[in-house]
């Protein structure tokens, strides 16, 4: 039985799970007969092997499934180890390979990955009517002291698929930051996730230190979207919350900034767990004809300093 708390005050359709099952020796032997169930009706689930007993049998299998979760309600499922493989996701995620090179596709959004040696290592974004191009979408890029920038390249070996499938596709590059003489500065992880039908993607940025010097320091991180010729029309929002979301909002040419530091956060109250229940923050551009861009700064709270410009 998975049991699921009340998560939210609205209904979160196809909200994308994954739960580590471990199995009794010779309980379960092809991981493609198990299905999770909602009610009787089976949701696409996606399975991997993370462990198995001496006779080949799954020990301990990570699964990935999509959910429909009611509005402030619990929810239980159950799951079957003998059923038919799982359904197909409509539309499923996975990865596209052109000439071109590689790209991430959920479905219903496509985020284009970018080749070895450019310093745009995630070079354009497709989702409805929203069109990103070359120069539009750049970064991570890192600002040092001085204030110069040092976008992520992405090294010789490229994408690496680490994980493709109906429900959650995985793609990793490793690089180093440089500067336009070729310099570098730290070396980092990019991983990007898609997620079957959703119109976003989850991207982790990791910094590491393998430089000569025992210190650096960053100024900041940025990661910068710039569409091409605006609509004067554009509207945009910004997003914090604590107990409840406070939005801002704005127009054309307009600056909304926050910035989530020590100075706000020892003089802000929270009844939730940190680690856990924190807040969300988020900046949101959209132009009528144009379609929209939101991006939310994982667990901002709890790794701050963080800011957004929109």
């Amino acid at each position: 039985m998975l049991r699921f708390e009340k998560l939210s005050r609205f209904d979160r359709l196809q909200e994308p799970c994954s739960a580590a099952i471990p199995f009794a020796r010779g309980l379960l032997g092809d991981a493609s007969r198990f299905v999770v169930l909602d009610g009787d009706r089976p949701l696409p689930t996606q399975s991997m092997v993370t462990a198995a007993w001496p006779d080949g049998s799954v020990r301990w299998l990570h699964v990935e499934f999509l959910v429909d979760l009611p509005a402030n309600e619990g929810k239980s499922l159950r799951w079957r180890c003998d059923g038919e493989p799982s359904p197909l996701p409509a539309p499923a995620a996975g990865v596209l390979r052109t000439d071109a090179g590689l790209s991430l596709d959920s479905g219903v959004a496509v985020l284009h990955l970018g080749l070895p040696g450019n310093p745009d290592p995630l070079p354009g974004l497709a989702a409805g009517p929203l069109r990103l191009g070359p120069g539009e979408l750049r970064g991570p890029i890192l600002i040092d002291e001085s204030g110069s920038e040092w976008p992520a390249v992405v090294d010789a070996d490229g994408w690496s698929i680490l994980r493709e499938g109906p429900v959650h596709t995985v793609v990793e590059a490793t690089g180093k930051h440089r500067n336009p003489a070729g310099d570098g500065l730290l070396d980092f992880r990019l991983r990007c996730h898609a997620f079957a039908g959703k119109p976003w993607f989850q991207v982790d940025h990791r910094l590491i230190h393998r430089e000569d010097v025992p210190r650096i320091t960053v100024k900041g991180w940025v990661l910068r979207v710039r569409p091409a010729r605006p609509p004067e029309d554009v509207r945009t929002a910004l997003g914090i919350s604590n107990y409840k979301t406070r939005v801002r909002h704005g127009h054309g040419d307009q600056r909304l900034w926050h910035c989530i530091d020590a100075e706000q956060l020892v003089y802000e109250s929270n009844e939730q767990v940190p680690e856990v229940h924190y807040g969300t923050f988020w900046a949101d551009w959209s132009a009528p004809g144009r379609g929209g861009l939101c991006v939310t700064v994982y667990q901002a709270q709890q790794n701050f300093p963080k800011a957004l410009a929109v």
